[in-house]
């Protein structure tokens, strides 16, 4: 099976997008190859590039950006020395890099509200399934960002995303000691929209937060407010990549070997926490 037969049946097996636009192109190689192997990740990385070699394959399938930028362009990094190590790695094992970003979260506008969308964003719902949350799903099923399950603290979500994931740790914005009963992920906290999430978290009675990644002057100084107000919350952040890799993890132990039926193996490649911590 030719690498490019694999990216079809990928594309038939989504949703079709509603726009010509996409990040979901070949961003290294020749895709008419025979494929001798898929390795699946979220961030192809030098790392994820030099395991994926060891495994024998020619073909990774990424979430996020491989050359730091997003459409990745390229001219700005002649002569830089990460990037050319990762072309060496590319141009020497003959690898091949396609990105599955915009259809696996499936078609939508950015914020869409998770009622209205008609397809499945695979990524959280992998996150669901890979978690074990599905049981404590109140939210809709195709897009999975709100759940109830009381009778734990924020401490005690932490240590199980901890867990789960193989994490260094997580960033506690507010009470970590605060009792959780429904949980949001708020997707990026990132200015955008963020006045209607502050909303949603205080008129639904949200405890734990859990987004892709933040910036400090919206619903962190809200959720710290709220804490000095007398109503505990907290934000567990933990990073983009992070939050996302089971997704891809069900990708690869899932729904895509099922999808070649075997003619090809199929191997996933965490890229490992993006962050390592010193406290005192």
């Amino acid at each position: 099976m030719k690498i490019q037969e694999v990216i079809d049946r990928i594309c038939d097996f989504h949703p079709p997008l509603e726009r010509e636009e996409t990040s979901d192109v070949i961003k290294y190689g020749d895709p008419e190859k025979e494929c001798t192997g898929v390795a699946v990740t979220c961030f192809a990385s030098t790392e994820v590039i030099r395991k994926a070699i060891e495994l024998g394959v020619n073909f990774i399938i990424t979430h996020e950006p491989t050359f730091f930028n997003d459409p990745e362009e390229k001219d700005f990094l002649e002569g830089n020395k990460a990037f050319e190590e990762k072309k060496r790695l590319l141009d020497e094992s003959g690898m091949v890099i396609w990105r599955d970003h915009d259809h696996i979260h499936g078609p939508g506008r950015p914020g869409m509200p998770a009622s209205e969308r008609k397809f499945t964003d695979m990524i959280f719902y992998g996150i669901m399934e890979s978690l074990g949350w599905r049981k404590y799903l109140i939210g809709s099923e195709k897009k999975p960002l709100e759940y109830s399950m009381p009778g734990r603290t924020v401490q005690d979500l932490a240590d199980e995303l901890m867990e789960k994931i193989g994490l260094n740790g997580i960033r506690i914005i507010g009470d970590k000691n605060a009792p959780v009963n429904k949980v949001f992920i708020t997707e990026h906290i990132n200015g955008r929209g963020d006045n209607g999430k502050i909303k949603k978290i205080e008129d639904e009675g949200f405890d734990a937060i859990i987004p892709l990644e933040t910036i400090d002057w919206t619903i962190v100084e809200y959720v710290l407010d709220s804490c000095a107000a007398g109503r505990p919350r907290a934000i567990l952040s933990m990073g983009h990549f992070n939050f996302e890799e089971p997704g891809m993890k069900y990708m690869a132990d899932k729904w895509l070997p099922e999808l070649l039926g075997g003619e090809v193996p199929v191997h996933f490649i965490p890229c490992a926490d993006t962050y390592d911590y010193i406290t005192r």
